[in-house]
């Protein structure tokens, strides 16, 4: 068996989970499934959800370390929503699946809150599934290397086990 330098290793594998992170292409996102995932965040009129400017810049920045107000995401009107839309443009597929998936578990949380009062309906949930899928895609489709397949696989996992039997992230923070 030969013998393998971890210092090496330890360098390569920084050089690939910087890559994923770094990585200078855009999301390959479908117009088609940015008409579902803006449906189901409604993005109707620049809004996005229920977040205000400030709720919406934290919300990106816990979610990818990502600064919403940065000027080459302002797209059209610099609303909510387009900016959403220059971050689907400038960023690469894994900080684009992150913050999809993100979104989608807050999407959950917000409509289990609203359960209370009335059931969500069929066509939400399959909305949200259809969501999560376009996020397991991206995922996916990142190419990491053989040195890194941990980190996929920690993140893939996450995306694709059933969201209903993991507990919904808080909104505390906004």
């Amino acid at each position: 068996m030969q013998h393998i330098n971890k210092n090496l290793i330890a360098d390569l594998t920084y050089i690939n989970l910087s890559n994923i992170f770094n990585s200078e292409s855009m999301s390959d996102i479908t117009a088609a499934e940015k008409q579902k995932l803006e449906k189901l965040l409604r993005m109707n009129q620049g809004f996005l959800l229920n977040f205000t400017d400030n709720a919406l810049q934290l919300f990106i920045t816990k979610s990818v370390g990502i600064d919403l107000m940065d000027e080459k995401y302002k797209v059209g009107t610099g609303s909510k929503a387009n900016r959403m839309r220059g971050i689907w443009a400038q960023e690469n597929n894994f900080v684009v699946a992150k913050l999809i998936y993100d979104l989608c578990r807050y999407w959950q949380e917000l409509n289990t809150r609203k359960r209370k009062q009335s059931t969500a309906s069929e066509e939400g949930q399959d909305l949200l599934k259809e969501c999560l899928n376009i996020s397991k895609r991206l995922v996916n489709s990142i190419e990491t290397g053989l040195l890194v397949p941990s980190k996929k696989r920690e993140y893939k996992n996450a995306v694709t086990n059933n969201v209903q039997e993991q507990p919904a992230p808080t909104s505390q923070h906004l």
